[in-house]
């Protein structure tokens, strides 16, 4: 059969071999004053393009924070389990968690997460048009054809933008480079960020790869 422009009518799928997941969820509760206070609160030193809270152990030790924390533990569990589906027992728990802020023309630089599963960070205050940007460059591209796409989408992209709304919550591997450009609008933008473990029994004794923690 032929159709418009003499072109085949074929059946075809596209598949997404081995995707990199990035899990966003948006607060389901209004942060109260004290807990928006509390996060903005915190004195901040010098870091690469913008600032970094000096305390970095804020959900352990901050107990009005104790409501927040235990929603970011409800989604790293989401992600395990509809995302990781692991058969072995272990749970995450999240181990350093600090604040960034950036002011109009300060920007954070590429980075991934050392000594970390999973990663995640919380848009506290931002702007209209403020992005995270993650990038993919782990993979060897044996072709990287320099043609210009006139639309993109998962599979032609090296870099993809996610909106840093204000209650959004982004969970992903901390191996996936990241990065914030330079913050355009006059508000300063803030965000929490923290990292995780994991405790239990992750990997298989008989394949030696098995963690008892």
């Amino acid at each position: 059969m032929i159709t418009k422009n003499n072109i085949l009518t074929t059946e075809r799928t596209i598949q997404g071999l081995f995707p990199i997941p990035v899990q966003t969820s948006k607060i389901p509760f209004n942060l109260s004053a004290k807990e928006k206070e509390e996060l903005l609160s915190y004195e901040t030193k010098n870091n690469h393009g913008n600032l970094v809270s000096k305390e970095t152990y804020i959900l352990k030790k901050n107990k009005t924070l104790k409501k927040l924390h235990e929603w970011f533990l409800q989604e790293v569990k989401v992600f395990k389990e509809d995302i990781l589906c692991p058969t072995k027992d272990f749970e995450f728990y999240i181990t350093q968690s600090w604040i960034n802020k950036s002011r109009k023309g300060q920007w954070h630089h590429k980075h991934r997460h050392p000594n970390s599963v999973l990663s995640g960070v919380f848009f506290i205050q931002s702007n209209e048009g403020d992005r995270i940007l993650f990038t993919r460059d782990d993979i060897y591209r044996q072709i990287d054809t320099p043609v210009k796409q006139d639309k993109f989408n998962p599979f032609n992209s090296h870099t993809w933008w996610v909106g840093a709304l204000e209650g959004l919550l982004l969970i992903f591997p901390s191996g996936l480079a990241h990065e914030v450009p330079p913050v355009e609008g006059n508000k300063e933008r803030v965000s929490m960020s923290f990292n995780t473990w994991f405790k239990g029994y992750m990997g298989d004794d008989d394949s030696l790869t098995g963690l008892h923690l």
